[in-house]
């Protein structure tokens, strides 16, 4: 049955759409590490930038599915509370170095 007519588009599109915030927060992250550890910028930006790509990536997965659902059956799809979850941990992560807590080993 396709992912239409088994009433799965909308949870699927929805979890796409989280997937995008988790990529774009997790790029954040790591330009954030790329400014309080300068001696390592070059790998963190190239990470923040590797996740805009696939940012990139879960966006163009988003249209694709949108606009021809009754190609995709439903597998085994992204759990979205897990990537809820992720976002969550990622942004405490983010307020830890903005409020000077910089320690690799604190966030890691």
């Amino acid at each position: 049955m396709n992912i239409q007519a088994s009433g799965n588009l909308k949870s699927t599109l929805e979890t796409l759409i989280q997937m995008e915030e988790l990529e774009q927060i997790v790029s954040e992250f790591y330009k954030l590490c790329a400014d309080t550890w300068p001696v390592d910028l070059q790998f963190w930006t190239e990470l923040s930038d590797e996740e805009l790509e696939h940012k990139r990536n879960v966006a163009a997965m988003y249209r694709i599915v949108s606009e021809k659902p009754g190609q995709f059956e439903k597998g085994r799809p992204f759990n979205i509370i897990a990537t809820q979850t992720m976002i969550t941990g990622i942004r405490s992560n983010i307020e830890k170095l903005r409020k000077g807590k910089s320690a690799k080993t604190t966030l890691f």
